[in-house]
């Protein structure tokens, strides 16, 4: 199958979507996680369903505010970040409603990932009979879930989380065993140099023709080094990476996910000033690449 791409026709280049993932405000409404983050000049968004400790998509009249507060800001949704609810030890219904909220939402993309790769971090990690029992548990939970995904024409991006996606090979060979054209990568640089002590830039070339979502995730020092600046502002090549990503014909959306560092707490207004630095950040670094960006 040929991949389309997504071009200006005009200047013939590629377009992507910079967005900022809600789970930067967790501790604020979703209404001030969206005027947040368009005052910080983003026009996408991504959300995370859980703020000030409740499920915002428990029920569909929660859906239906944020459609009016995404109208209110000139927010686009290009993804939904739904975790634990795709985990395989969770009914398949759990999965399947988030699907059809995507749906409502007018999202289609859903981030996910899979199992916790070990007993005690860091110093357990699951190996042997137990690892590839959790890895068929997985893969026959997420093949069951494909023929929903592709009925609503809603694509599952797997991003790397140890295990079975630690590494741009492991979530290769797991796209290969689910075998269903719903289920893609999303690549995350900070969680491979983090978990696993990996050069991204060599380990995102398996996933480069099927990655339909990048996480704009920064870091410092070594492996377990719990560092993550303001994205642009760390160690990880985001202009090698970009550069790889513009060849293979990426046309979907980079996301900030993270700007509070070793576990700070920061107040509203830094996390909004952070929020813009990542995004001037990563907007040169994308349009040096030969990106364009939506909306812009």
């Amino acid at each position: 199958m040929i991949k389309k791409v997504n071009f200006n026709k005009e200047k013939g280049i590629i377009m992507v979507q910079l967005a900022c993932l809600t789970l930067i405000y967790k501790n604020y409404s979703i209404e001030s996680a969206f005027e947040n983050i368009a005052r910080a000049g983003y026009r996408h968004v991504v959300i995370w369903n859980r703020h000030e400790d409740q499920d915002i998509l428990e029920d569909k009249s929660h859906v239906n505010e944020i459609l009016r507060s995404l109208n209110k800001f000139d927010l686009t949704p290009t993804m939904l970040f739904a975790h634990s609810q795709f985990s395989h030890t969770e009914p398949i219904e759990s999965a399947t409603r988030q699907i059809e909220i995507a749906h409502r939402l007018g999202i289609k993309r859903i981030n996910i990932l899979t199992f916790w790769g070990y007993r005690q971090f860091p110093n357990e990690p699951i190996a042997g009979d137990e690892y590839e029992k959790l890895d068929r548990q997985c893969v026959e939970h997420l093949r069951s879930i494909a023929p929903y995904a592709e009925k609503r024409n809603i694509t599952i991006s797997i991003k790397p989380h140890t295990a079975n996606t630690a590494t741009g090979a492991k979530i290769r060979e797991l796209l290969n065993k689910i075998g269903s054209p719903a289920f893609k990568a999303c690549y995350d640089p900070g969680n491979i140099r983090f978990y696993e002590g990996i050069d991204p830039v060599e380990d995102i070339r398996p996933v480069l023709d099927d990655m339909v979502d990048f996480i704009a995730k920064d870091h410092q020092g070594g492996m377990y080094n719990p560092d993550f600046p303001v994205p642009g502002e760390g160690e990880v090549d985001f202009a090698n990476l970009f550069r790889q990503m513009h060849t293979a014909g990426f046309d979907g959306s980079v996301v900030i996910e993270k700007v509070e560092n070793k576990g700070e707490a920061l107040s509203e207004a830094q996390i909004g000033e952070r929020i813009l630095r990542a995004r001037l950040n990563m907007e040169r670094l994308l349009q040096k690449a030969g990106f364009a960006l939506e909306g812009r």
